[in-house]
């Protein structure tokens, strides 16, 4: 195969790796827990506020005048993360200038499962042919990454810390370490081998000790992994019991817009 369609080939395995990494999110997020949100006994929650044209100082100002307590700025989509009364969040869901309102929800790890090893999806014969993922840039959107981990170490190329706000993204829970080795173990004759072990992994950090984390610090994330680029993330994380959110879902649209637009300008 001429170099050419090879890296076509590439992109296109990238780019239908992203979509589906994103409708897994989607579908993760489509049973989400609002309890945490809204906070104990009616009283102060976390929000989600998407504005219709854009964070204005006038949209500041707005907030302001309903005490709301920024967490977040959002630049993918005009949103920002809250804490404010359930009284607050209805009129501001009811401002013309206000797109809609909803619960910055608790998000979990999900259950480690890997149904297929390694070799069951022929990753050995692959990395043969040499290609072992050199190149290519992993986010693992989870608990963080012990990147001083054997298997890992080589191939860590930093992160951020969305829980702690740093950038020392170390996992105190295990469940990205354990999913950052699935995608990009070293093959380093000891541990175990990943589907991609020459891919460059990066630790975003937000879910805590527990396992669990906000809705609002895993689109930061995906942020960091659009202003970075990253070229696939890792979000094996959801919750229960609600309707899908509409800041995630705004989010993920504009994460495949701009990945669709960087790939016409680079064809050109």
């Amino acid at each position: 195969m001429k170099k050419s369609n090879v890296r076509q080939t590439l992109g296109n395995i990238r780019l239908l790796t992203l979509v589906a990494t994103l409708l897994c999110l989607l579908m993760a997020g489509s049973i989400l827990s609002a309890a945490w949100a809204q906070g104990a006994g009616g009283g102060e929650g976390r929000y989600l506020v998407r504005f219709r044209q854009g964070l204005r100082a006038q949209d500041a100002s707005l907030l302001r005048s309903e005490n709301a307590q920024i967490h977040r700025r959002f630049h993918i989509v005009p949103a920002v993360a809250a804490r404010m009364s359930p009284q607050a969040a209805a009129r501001l869901a009811a401002n013309p200038r206000v797109a809609y309102v909803e619960p910055d929800f608790k998000v979990r790890a999900l259950a480690q499962e890997v149904p297929w090893g390694i070799s069951r999806i022929g990753a050995p014969m692959v990395h043969s042919g040499g290609n072992t993922g050199s190149g290519v840039k992993v986010a693992i959107i989870d608990t963080g990454i012990d990147y001083t981990h054997p298997d890992l170490a080589a191939n860590y190329a930093g992160g951020y810390d969305f829980v702690n706000g740093d950038s020392d993204p170390m996992d105190d829970q295990g469940h990205g370490t354990h999913c950052a080795g699935t995608v990009a173990a070293v093959d380093n004759s000891e541990g175990v081998i990943g589907v991609a072990p020459g891919a460059s992994l990066y630790g975003l950090k937000m879910l805590n000790a527990n396992g669990e984390g906000s809705l609002s610090d895993g689109i930061a994330a995906i942020e960091w992994c659009v202003d970075n680029g990253i070229d696939i993330a890792s979000m094996s994380w959801g919750a229960y019991d609600e309707p899908i959110s509409e800041t995630l879902r705004d989010c993920l649209r504009e994460c495949l817009r701009q990945r669709r637009a960087a790939r016409c300008r680079r064809r050109q």
